[in-house]
């Protein structure tokens, strides 16, 4: 299933033993495009507090009850690392993070160089560069539940075309521009307005496998488009 990263926003965390606090912000890996981490506000339970809870613990979002369950205590919550969380999150927090909860770190074995994550909430309302205009700003993402990858990001084209929202797959954004405060995607601006719509008020928070299935057949580079993209 496809869920709104704004809506998993806000939704409540539970641990086997009792509430821990609830989702401030979703750590991704740009590597990938994969979140790794939920950032916790724990309220009034540990005032003033936000923790890091790795992804890999935590189970599917449940729509109904706002919340997701993740294998953690409110002990190992309580006793977790204290993380700078004002900027990205670095390999270094990282591993601090995977050795107090007793986990392998996801890049074993692999080349260590990669970013520091950042959160999703630092990228809405990014502005997105088409490689011949400007057409719009990050609106939202949408993450798969089986491997909590980010599927799309929604682009708001409103400015452009009123009242659109249209699906772009990560592999077709060229990068992330924190300097500049954009995304750059390797489509043109018409490439970007003929891609497949997006409409939350009939998606809803929960996409259907069939319509994700349609979405992932779709490919924004026809043959004869002059796609330049790797």
């Amino acid at each position: 299933m496809l869920w709104r990263a704004s809506e998993i926003t806000g939704y409540a965390i539970e641990g086997i033993d009792g509430h821990i606090g609830s989702i401030h912000d979703l750590l991704f890996s740009h590597d990938d495009w994969r979140l790794r981490w939920l950032v916790v506000d724990t309220g009034k339970w540990l005032p003033g507090r936000k923790i890091v809870v790795p992804i890999h613990v935590a189970d599917k979002p449940n729509a109904v009850r706002k919340e997701i369950a993740v294998e953690l205590s409110r002990q190992q919550a309580t006793q977790s690392p204290e993380i700078d969380l004002s900027g990205p999150l670095s390999r270094q927090a990282e591993a601090t993070l995977y050795q107090h909860y007793g986990h392998p770190p996801y890049w074993d074995g692999a080349p260590d160089h990669a970013d520091p994550l950042r959160g999703v909430q630092h990228v809405l309302s990014l502005h997105i560069q088409a490689s011949d205009h400007a057409v719009g700003h990050v609106d939202d993402f949408l993450v798969t539940d089986d491997d909590w990858s980010l599927r799309y990001m929604v682009a708001d084209t409103r400015n452009w075309l009123p009242g659109r929202k249209v699906l772009v797959a990560p592999r077709w954004i060229g990068g992330i521009h924190w300097d500049r405060r954009d995304v750059a995607v390797n489509m043109t601006r018409d490439q970007i307005r003929n891609g497949p719509a997006y409409d939350p008020s009939v998606a809803s928070i929960v996409i259907d496998p069939a319509e994700e299935e349609g979405l992932d057949r779709l490919d924004p580079f026809p043959v004869g488009s002059g796609n330049t993209a790797a």
